[in-house]
């Protein structure tokens, strides 16, 4: 399997690509997803995320950090509700 990471600066190509699948969303269950249809060597995958590629950075691959992203409209949706009983957080990074 190739994977590529590709910037939004570097969209152009999407004109000119063709993608057996498009995954919106690159959380943990999109990529999943897509690694799992690349394992045909023959399907081209898309996968789309709201987020930057922010991989590289100590706070994501920490995990002891991770509760400094929470409210950081980087890595953070920043939605707020009525406090609920069980709660999974969801960011917006390749990985969620």
């Amino acid at each position: 399997m190739s994977s590529s990471i590709i910037s939004p600066d570097s969209i152009d190509f999407l004109d000119s690509e063709k993608f057996d699948f498009v995954i919106v969303g690159g959380g943990t269950s999109g990529l999943v997803v897509a690694t799992r249809l690349t394992e045909d060597p023959n399907v081209k995958v898309l996968v789309l995320e709201a987020g930057a590629n922010k991989l590289n950075d100590p706070r994501i691959v920490i995990p002891g950090l991770a509760p400094s992203l929470y409210d950081d409209p980087d890595f953070d949706w920043c939605f707020m509700s009525v406090p609920q009983v069980r709660t999974h957080l969801s960011g917006q990074t390749l990985g969620g």
